[in-house]
C-alpha cells in the first residue's frame, strides 16, 4: 500500500517542521496551490510533493497523478516554501504491513526518476514563493539524471 511510504514521508516533514519550522502567525491561513511536476519534459507519477513553509508551521502535500498534476491536499502558506519530493509505492506481494513496523522486514529502494537531491526532507534544494491568492501554476520541471 501506498499509505506506509506516505506515512513516513509525512512523519519526516512533520520532524522538521518541529524542529526548524518554527511557529506561525495567527493570520496565516493556507491557500489552494496546485501544479505540474516533470523530469526531463515527462511528467512524473505517483509522487508525493511536500511545500514547507519557512520560519511557519505548515506542511502542504499532495501526490501527482499520471499526467504528472498535483493539488495540495491541505494547501501551503503564502511566502517562501521549500519543496521536495518522495517516490511512493505500493507493498510488494507478501510484505506484511506489521513486520515492516517492527523492524522484521525492509523494503528495497524506490526507483524514481526524481533525482535524489530532490528528495531531502531534512535539507531542501526547492523554493517556490507561493502568491497570496494561491496558484495553480506551481509547476517544476527537474533535470532528468
Amino acid at each position: 500500500m501506498r499509505w506506509w511510504s506516505f506515512f513516513c514521508v509525512m512523519a519526516l516533514a512533520s520532524f522538521f517542521v518541529n524542529v526548524v519550522g518554527g511557529c506561525g502567525g495567527a493570520g496565516d491561513r493556507p491557500v489552494p496551490v496546485s501544479g505540474k511536476v516533470t523530469v526531463g519534459g515527462q511528467p512524473v507519477a505517483n509522487v508525493a510533493i511536500h511545500f514547507i513553509a519557512v520560519g511557519k508551521n505548515h506542511v502542504g502535500t499532495g501526490k501527482t497523478g499520471p499526467d504528472g498534476t498535483f493539488t495540495l491536499e491541505n494547501g501551503a502558506l503564502p511566502g517562501v516554501n521549500r519543496v521536495y519530493f518522495a517516490p511512493l509505492r505500493d507493498l510488494p506481494e507478501g510484505v506484511e504491513e506489521t513486520a515492516l513496523a517492527e523492524g522484521a522486514a525492509a523494503l528495497p529502494p524506490v526507483e524514481s526518476p526524481i533525482p535524489p537531491e530532490y528528495t531531502d526532507p531534512l535539507n531542501p534544494k526547492l523554493e517556490f514563493t507561493v502568491p497570496a491568492g494561491g496558484t495553480k501554476e506551481a509547476n517544476f520541471d527537474l533535470p532528468a539524471n
